[in-house]
């Protein structure tokens, strides 16, 4: 994959009292949907990452996309949350019928611990070829690089979870067929 163009909307404190002023208005759920319309041709991708809430933003976001790509830790209590995330978005099918779960990726997985690699299996098994091949293992540079406020691929370029990120960015590209 070669540099690419890459535009980024970065939210701010501004938008911390938004999702309440926004809780009264008509049509609050198709607000995010609407803003980004006239521009959507521009992009072969547009990336939207809410908070892992139910909240207004989130709602937004599921009802302004075509899928979604689901980061699921390689954990007990995360993947028995799987089918609320499913019940969640048949929900918001009502809003936006073509929306659907574009993939899943493998997060947080510790190959150190037995239990980790059988949640993974569990996720495969169950979701087959929506999962996708790459998978984000646990590190400290993955930890640390948010905290500093700089992407991986700058905070830590060719760490592990730098070249991870790059796999999986190939994958969802080659996944998408752009």
């Amino acid at each position: 994959m070669g540099k690419a163009k890459v535009d980024l909307v970065p939210s701010t404190l501004n938008l911390a009292g938004a999702e309440m002023e926004l809780a009264g208005k008509v049509g609050r759920e198709m607000l995010l949907r609407e803003a980004i319309a006239p521009v959507c041709r521009k992009y072969d991708f547009i990336l939207i990452d809410p908070l892992p809430s139910l909240g207004l933003f989130t709602l937004n976001a599921l009802a302004a996309a075509d899928s979604v790509v689901v980061p699921l830790q390689t954990r007990a209590y995360a993947f028995k949350a799987m089918p609320k995330l499913e019940a969640t978005i048949n929900l918001v099918r009502k809003l936006n019928p073509g929306l659907s779960i574009g993939g899943i990726v493998c997060t947080l997985s510790d190959r150190r611990t037995n239990f980790s690699q059988v949640v993974e299996q569990q996720i495969r098994t169950k979701y087959e070829d929506l999962v996708f091949q790459t998978v984000i293992l646990m590190s400290v540079k993955l930890a640390k690089s948010p905290a500093s406020g700089t992407p991986i691929s700058i905070y830590a370029p060719d760490s592990a979870g730098d070249k991870a990120y790059a796999a999986l960015a190939e994958e969802v590209e080659g996944h998408y067929g752009r």
